[in-house]
């Protein structure tokens, strides 16, 4: 409401703003954010432009985010503090978004993957999936937010696979296909010889690794295709690249 009348005041659209941002946030680059992302997005550029580009001749979209802002810390009911409060908070939803989309893919364990084949076999799962991943990996973080969010992705893998995320570098203590205490990072280095990330493994059903593919899939079908490969059995008679490479020819 306060927001509304400072517009107003300032002989700005409602419905111009609106317009603004449909345009921005149904560029290709947003193609994707879910709509909590794409507000964000839009209330720092107001608090970015506001703060930065205080020009009397500004005109345009900039000129709508000025006069809004500037609005805005003008009103008794709002102050600066407001507004730092407000991104920080914004930081906080948008994190949690993406958390809460990660989370939709993988099982929540205790890291005891011995249990987890039990429980893998008692709900006629087909083995068990991990993903290995380390902190400030760019190929990890495009696959949890282009592929691994995808509906037809977690429909797929949930119904065939155990589904967990092994930090290469953590310390956090778990427990092996075999019943060993080690930890994620002894795991994944000495056990699954990790060595870069992202890393997709496939173990079955009595804890023996059958599939290891180091490297981001190109897309969400070749991602699915890599789950088909253990499914079926193909990684008993040829490399993933030769399967894929059938995979295209036969549609």
């Amino acid at each position: 409401m306060v927001f509304s009348k400072i517009v107003n005041k300032e002989g700005i659209s409602m419905n111009s703003l609106k317009k603004l941002f449909n345009s921005v946030c149904g560029a290709s680059s947003f193609h994707g954010f879910s709509e909590l992302r794409k507000l964000f997005i839009m209330c720092f550029c107001i608090g970015y432009s506001g703060a930065l580009i205080r020009k009397d001749n500004e005109t345009g979209p900039f000129r709508a985010f000025n006069v809004s802002l500037s609005g805005l810390l003008k009103n008794k009911y709002y102050s600066k503090f407001h507004f730092i409060f407000f991104i920080i908070f914004s930081f906080f939803l948008v994190e949690t978004s993406i958390q809460a989309d990660e989370v939709e893919f993988f099982d929540q364990g205790f890291g005891d993957f011995s249990e987890e084949l039990e429980t893998a076999k008692e709900e006629g799962k087909s083995g068990v999936f991990i993903f290995f991943e380390m902190d400030e990996c760019p190929f990890c973080h495009r696959m949890k937010t282009t592929v691994l969010n995808q509906p037809e992705v977690v429909s797929f893998y949930k119904k065939h696979f155990k589904i967990f995320m092994i930090n290469i570098d953590g310390d956090v203590e778990m427990t092996d296909f075999q019943g060993n205490v080690t930890t994620q990072k002894e795991f994944s280095f000495k056990q699954q010889r990790v060595r870069a990330t992202p890393v997709f493994a496939f173990f079955d059903l009595s804890g023996k690794r059958v599939v290891k593919y180091t490297g981001p899939t190109s897309s969400v079908e070749e991602f699915i295709w890599l789950g088909e490969f253990m499914l079926n059995g193909g990684y008993k008679k040829s490399s993933f690249t030769r399967y894929k490479r059938n995979r295209r020819k036969n549609g």
